[in-house]
């Protein structure tokens, strides 16, 4: 009893990451308003405080952003997160 009891532990446990990992998407933003490299990390600070958004990276050379973020994450959620940053727009190109 007690061997099955740890099984279907293991097993709810491992669904429950399943479907967890299963609702997050790709994100790829692209961001004007960027001046130097400085600017990425104000820009990544913001979006990775929205809530929902696991990782986030950002290139000022290419003028992107690639987050990995849960599907409640709304394209106005980061968007207003980047307006509280500084004179930062993002516009979500891509979802995944």
């Amino acid at each position: 009893m007690k061997k099955v009891l740890i099984l279907s532990t293991i097993i709810t446990l491992f669904l429950v990451t399943a479907v967890a990992a299963a609702t997050d998407q790709n994100v790829v933003m692209e961001i004007k308003g960027m001046t130097c490299e400085v600017c990425t990390v104000a820009v990544k600070k913001a979006l990775s405080g929205v809530p929902g958004v696991k990782s986030v990276k950002v290139s000022f050379d290419e003028k992107k952003a690639w987050l990995v973020a849960d599907k409640s994450v709304t394209d106005g959620m980061l968007n207003d997160a980047l307006k509280k940053a500084g004179e930062y727009e993002g516009k979500v190109i891509e979802r995944k």
